[in-house]
């Protein structure tokens, strides 16, 4: 959690961009004067010492003494103050977890510790601080290695709190089967029950798996023993029957398929031309009565 707030606490970065905005700032100024100076000369109007040359020249010098700051007599190299920042960012995100009071406490021993590893008291850490902090690019250059630094932090104690949380639930583990156990040999002695259930392959299984320590249960999978079903055997109750024997007919009663033809009068099917014959004598929805 302190790398963690270390990173997010770099107030130096705000300072970056300020700087950064304040130069695109200046130059688009610089070109609005320059504009109206190129048009005053094309124009003939164009004075030697006009106000706009003075404001041009002033804004200038002030931007080259702002850019030409001289190093401190005891400057650190980049790779040293990459270093100094990770602590002093180190040091404002532990601060930052602590209470105002502690936090107040606290503080002035611990950069004190930090100055005195580098050589460098509070003048000579901001001397330091100004120098690196007025060009963008060193900034830029020093903030990248101090956040892999951070970053590299963060990954080696996300992997020592993993190996931490493994070996305590291994212990836990342990102390859950060694219970498990004890309660096993106690029931043998005090809960003997009689068992006249058949012992199959499925049980024989499930008593190795328990009783062995494994403990492949309580991670919800079951093992289920491999048996082979035997086939079973078709049985057809429906006899088969013989196509190319003929047909008995001798117990079927034969009805009549002929009528009187005295009856019947001969009509035409328009749809398929099939000459077909009905009784004279009915009438639509009546039966013909077989003789």
């Amino acid at each position: 959690m302190i790398y963690v707030n270390a990173m997010i606490t770099m107030p130096f970065r705000i300072f970056v961009q300020i700087y950064k905005m304040n130069r695109l700032l200046f130059v688009i100024i610089s070109s609005f004067f320059l504009r109206r100076v190129w048009l005053q000369w094309l124009s003939r109007t164009f004075r030697p010492v006009s106000r706009l040359l003075l404001v041009m020249l002033i804004m200038n010098f002030l931007l080259l003494v702002s850019c030409g700051q001289q190093a401190p007599d005891n400057r650190l190299s980049e790779s040293k103050m990459s270093d100094l920042m990770t602590e002093v960012h180190l040091i404002d995100g532990y601060l930052s977890a602590l209470s105002k009071d502690s936090a107040v406490k606290v503080l002035p021993v611990l950069y004190e510790g930090v100055f005195k590893k580098y050589g460098l008291d509070s003048v000579s850490f901001a001397e330091n601080r100004n120098y690196y902090m007025g060009d963008p690019d060193l900034t830029e250059r020093i903030y990248g290695k101090v956040k892999q630094k951070l970053e590299g932090y963060n990954r080696e104690i996300i992997v020592e709190d993993s190996l931490i949380n493994v070996r305590v639930q291994d212990s836990i583990n342990r102390v859950y089967r060694l219970q498990k156990n004890a309660d096993d040999m106690k029931n043998l002695i005090s809960n003997v029950i009689v068992d006249t259930t058949e012992i199959t392959y499925a049980e024989f299984a499930r008593m190795f798996y328990d009783y062995s320590g494994l403990g492949i249960q309580v991670y919800g999978v079951h093992i289920a023993p491999v048996v082979e079903v035997p086939p079973i055997p078709t049985t057809d109750t429906i006899p088969s029957v013989d196509l190319n024997k003929p047909i008995d007919s001798s117990s079927v009663e034969k009805l009549p398929t002929v009528l009187p033809s005295g009856n019947l009068r001969p009509l035409s099917d328009t749809g398929r031309n099939i000459p077909r014959t009905v009784p004279n004598t009915l009438r639509p929805l009546q039966r013909p009565k077989l003789q």
